[in-house]
């Protein structure tokens, strides 16, 4: 009697398990899974990057710029970049003088970083994973030819502009400025090369918009002999002139307002 019970058991079970595969059919999974591929660019050519655009090859807007995007950073070095994947990636950079490089149909599924240099050619080195290099020749426009791109979201900038004199015995290999609140942020370039010791260089660049906001910097500078200074709060947009002076080891900084300002 025991084993007609648990028979009688099983078999409603296997009718209440038909039953729900009946009325319940499988339901198609329409979610959308956007893969996406991290390389880093690195800037190997002597002028400064100021806009950077990976996108995918062929009839796509170029999406954001991945300097500008982090809040008008600019950076000699490199810029790391999330991208959606894509079978093939077109590059196109902007410096700072206006001069536009672009490479086409570009493999970057597997690549670890992109180093961009310019000797005889403009190429692309594409430094895989797992090893091994790839290289793609690219096209340089000068300033005067090259394009205005209004795909890009940051396009809206302002400039500063300001002469910096280092009366100090020594060098300055590096001059960056950065937000005195948040330094962590990255380093603004304000001159790439050398300024020497009595040297006078005019400084000028671009930053987005609502950089303008931000009124208190600081400069960091690096000297020919491996001291580095960070100087009290300035404000790049009001400022006219710079002094760097040296007091025994002390470097002390004169900034000098704009007339406007006065």
């Amino acid at each position: 009697m025991r084993k007609k019970r648990i028979l009688a058991a099983l078999m409603g079970c296997v009718l209440l398990l038909s039953v729900l595969l009946v009325g319940c059919e499988k339901k198609e999974d329409t979610r959308q899974y956007i893969r996406t591929i991290g390389v880093v660019v690195t800037n190997d050519v002597n002028n400064v990057f100021e806009e950077l655009y990976i996108y995918p090859n062929g009839e796509h807007e170029m999406g954001p710029d991945h300097i500008q995007s982090r809040r008008g950073v600019t950076r000699v070095g490199s810029y790391g970049a999330t991208l959606e994947e894509s079978e093939l990636y077109d590059i196109l950079v902007r410096d700072n003088r206006g001069g536009v490089y672009t490479f086409e149909a570009i493999e970057l599924q597997n690549a670890d970083e992109a180093v961009i240099s310019y000797e005889e050619a403009l190429l692309l080195t594409i430094h895989h994973r797992g090893g091994g290099t790839d290289e793609v020749e690219g096209q340089y426009v000068s300033p005067g030819d090259a394009p205005d791109h209004p795909q890009s979201r940051l396009q809206q900038r302002v400039s500063y502009g300001f002469t910096l004199q280092n009366t100090t015995e020594t060098d300055i290999v590096y001059l960056t400025m950065r937000e005195a609140a948040d330094q962590d942020k990255g380093d603004v370039e304000l001159y790439i090369d050398t300024i020497t010791a009595g040297d006078t260089v005019s400084i000028s660049g671009k930053l987005s918009e609502e950089d303008q906001e931000i009124t208190e910097w600081v400069l960091y500078m690096e000297m020919a002999n491996g001291e580095y200074y960070i100087s009290e709060t300035f404000d790049p947009w009001t400022t006219e002139s710079i002094t760097v002076s040296q007091d025994g080891e002390e470097i002390q900084y004169e900034f000098q307002e704009g007339a406007s300002e006065s």
